[in-house]
């Protein structure tokens, strides 16, 4: 016989379940009517006043000329929601009474948020590492996204998300702590995963599920992680992976060039695919880094002419531009620049926004006309892009002038 309790799920996507009956916030009806069947079964321990929910739906009821009844039309409209889990649950989950809303403390009910606190702080008080550990994963497995995810954008979701959220990486850490004191690397790691898919900026799960897999000896994977980090460092916050993160990058990548080279493999390994590239080297910040202090050591010997061109977006009136904007406008960027540069230049992404230019053998002159170009195809091939490019263009120096240079003591 199935349980007649009514299952309201909150982390993650919005969904109510009972005896195999589901309706979720999946199902593109109004968004309206799920924020209140929301708020009715968040605030489950109390009535929520009319007053109260106009004022986070202010914004919907503005229009109105008569918010009360557009609220009991609303209302209305839940109950009907409510219809596929049943008579009894659409006409007796949630109650109005004396214009004030709530849930049923009658109604046979069970929330996963509840369940989720209630396992964190069981486990907190627990002192035999397998049963804590038994404890945590069931909290980690019903953890299936942040509190209400379609709807984390509203300013009465936000605490409670952040709440929860703090909770999910509290449980995360500790089963990481357990599970790696046991060397069983294999659950950590697909804890680690994902944990990563749900919180994709917390940079010491990355350090942690890089650690285990070396320990199983998973270099490649290692590689393909620190990659996917380090783009993402990039391209959000425009920073690098730290030096803890960057050491077991560098000990994978030695460790899957294991054997001995001779001088015509290692030639061969050089060559092999610099025929077939046209067009300018685009790489990550840290490789740009390097080349840029080589060329900058070679100035003292060569004396050749280098300048460096820093590309900014922004919006038409130099403002940030929008996110998805900015997307867009960094990827048509990325090929457009190796398109238009020559070989030998180098282009890499230092900020979000930021593009840096290496120009060999260029002077000012051959700097600024460059940028031009790039400007002018730009505008060419994207007409109605909302962005807009600036340009900074400056010369490489000697690395001993440089010093001079930022302690005020050289002059042009």
């Amino acid at each position: 016989m199935q349980s007649q309790t009514l299952y309201i799920k909150m982390l993650g996507s919005l969904e109510l379940e009972k005896q195999g009956n589901v309706i979720t916030d999946n199902d593109n009806r109004s968004k309206k009517i799920w924020l209140l069947l929301a708020l009715l079964a968040y605030n489950r321990n109390n009535k929520v006043s009319q007053e109260k929910i106009l004022s986070y739906f202010w914004n919907d009821f503005e229009g109105s000329s008569n918010p009360q009844n557009a609220l009991k039309t609303l209302f209305h409209r839940l109950r009907v929601l409510l219809n596929p889990l049943g008579e009894d649950v659409s006409r007796k989950l949630f109650q109005c009474k004396k214009g004030e809303y709530f849930l049923n403390p009658d109604f046979p009910y069970e929330l996963d948020i509840d369940r989720f606190e209630s396992l964190v702080l069981t486990a907190r008080e627990e002192s035999d590492p397998n049963q804590r550990s038994e404890i945590l994963r069931q909290a980690f497995n019903l953890y299936q996204g942040d509190f209400l995810t379609k709807f984390s954008s509203e300013s009465w979701v936000i605490p409670i998300s952040t709440y929860y959220h703090n909770l999910f990486l509290e449980t995360v850490e500790e089963l990481i702590e357990l599970y790696e004191s046991e060397q069983n690397y294999q659950i950590a790691i697909e804890i680690l995963e994902k944990a990563n898919s749900i919180e994709q900026y917390e940079e010491r799960f990355y350090l942690h599920l890089m650690m285990d897999l070396i320990a199983l000896g998973r270099m490649e994977e290692v590689i393909t992680v620190y990659k996917q980090l380090n783009d993402m460092l990039q391209m959000n916050f425009g920073v690098k992976p730290s030096p803890e993160v960057k050491k077991l990058y560098q000990q994978a990548s030695l460790a899957c060039k294991d054997d001995m080279l001779d001088s015509s493999s290692i030639q061969k390994q050089l060559l092999e695919g610099g025929q077939d590239q046209h067009g300018a080297l685009y790489c990550d910040y840290d490789f740009f880094l390097n080349i840029y202090h080589a060329m900058a050591r070679g100035l003292e010997r060569n004396g050749n002419a280098i300048h460096l061109v820093i590309m900014t977006i922004t919006d038409l009136n130099d403002k940030v531009l929008s996110k998805r904007s900015l997307d867009v406008c960094v990827n048509n960027l990325k090929a457009l620049s190796c398109e238009t540069l020559r070989q030998g230049d180098v282009v890499s992404m230092c900020s979000p926004s930021q593009f840096v230019i290496l120009l060999p053998n260029a002077n000012r002159e051959n700097a600024l006309m460059v940028s031009e170009r790039i400007e002018k195809s730009f505008l060419r091939k994207y007409p109605h892009s909302p962005a807009k490019l600036n340009f900074d263009v400056q010369p490489l120096l000697p690395p001993e002038i440089e010093r001079m240079a930022q302690g005020g003591t050289y002059e042009e």
